[in-house]
């Protein structure tokens, strides 16, 4: 919730003064008794119903706070913030990149999954595009209005353990815009704001991040080479958080065997090479493909 006339706000200090009056005004009031023999029935009605008294004698003070705190409400008058699709078109970026398996509990692929889901009832009708990122960004889905395709194709978003490459996923975008009015979602885990093309008024973008504090390792490159008998590879691991992590670097082949694994620890914020040697390899043939 918020004010949009926030300046207004110094009228708030009327229902205080307002207040301090009735504080500082006469405490007794003159209770005229016509014989001694009245005096125990009304103090016993004082008695029994004491806020009821206390409501009557001060009904006006409090219908007086009530119409300033109303007119102080008005003067600033107050919005209930709330996210809702705006355009005539929505458009979807979706980060397939491996980082997005990090989370809390939940990765962070997944969390921006269930959210793009629920945006789905605030379309209307709206025609929906869904971008992935990559070397090669793909539209999964262009202008598509039927709610049970673009449920399907949410669902089967799956990671693809490419380089975001957010800027080419960007310009696809950009494609689809023209001039009709568009809100575009990005969800990625992190995004310079910089990066967004801020050129078109009718483009609103609405950036989804991942939650902070995450623990996240990454594969950033990786390359083998052999002499035939014996496989040496080579693996580059970035280490994105402000801690030393330590971890089990292990190599599998395509049964899911390990084949030789390492206990590494990786520096925080830097990029670190490790070597795996003595790990076997055989020959592909036709068969393989």
């Amino acid at each position: 919730m918020g004010f949009s006339q926030i300046m207004f706000s110094w009228t708030a200090i009327i229902p205080v003064i307002v207040l301090l009056y009735y504080f500082f005004r006469k405490k007794y009031t003159d209770q005229p008794v016509s014989s001694t023999l009245f005096w125990s029935e009304i103090m016993q009605e004082t008695r029994v119903s004491p806020y009821l008294k206390h409501l009557q004698k001060n009904a006006l003070l409090y219908l007086q706070l009530l119409a300033l705190l109303l007119l102080v409400l008005a003067l600033m008058n107050p919005y209930v913030k709330k996210s809702t699709i705006v355009g005539e078109q929505t458009i979807f970026i979706v980060d397939t990149s491996a980082t997005m398996l990090a989370g809390k509990g939940q990765s962070t692929f997944d969390t921006h999954k269930q959210e793009m889901l629920t945006l789905i009832d605030e379309l209307n009708g709206r025609p929906v595009t869904l971008i992935t990122t990559g070397s090669a960004p793909k539209a999964i889905l262009q202008q598509e209005t039927n709610v049970k395709e673009i449920e399907k194709g949410i669902k089967d978003l799956q990671v693809t353990y490419e380089t975001a490459e957010m800027d080419k996923a960007l310009d696809v975008a950009q494609a689809f815009v023209g001039d009709t009015p568009t809100s575009i979602y990005v969800f990625t885990d992190a995004l310079d704001k910089k990066q967004l093309p801020m050129n078109k008024d009718s483009v609103k973008w609405l950036v989804r991040g991942a939650a902070k504090d995450l623990t996240n390792i990454a594969i950033t490159r990786f390359a083998a080479t052999t002499d035939g008998q014996a496989t040496m590879a080579l693996v580059q691991l970035h280490n994105d958080t402000d801690n030393e992590q330590k971890v089990t670097l292990a190599l599998l082949n395509e049964e899911g065997k390990e084949l030789v694994a390492e206990n590494i620890a990786v520096p925080p914020k830097v990029s670190d090479n490790k070597n795996l040697q003595g790990v076997t390899c055989r020959k592909i043939d036709d068969s393989d493909y």
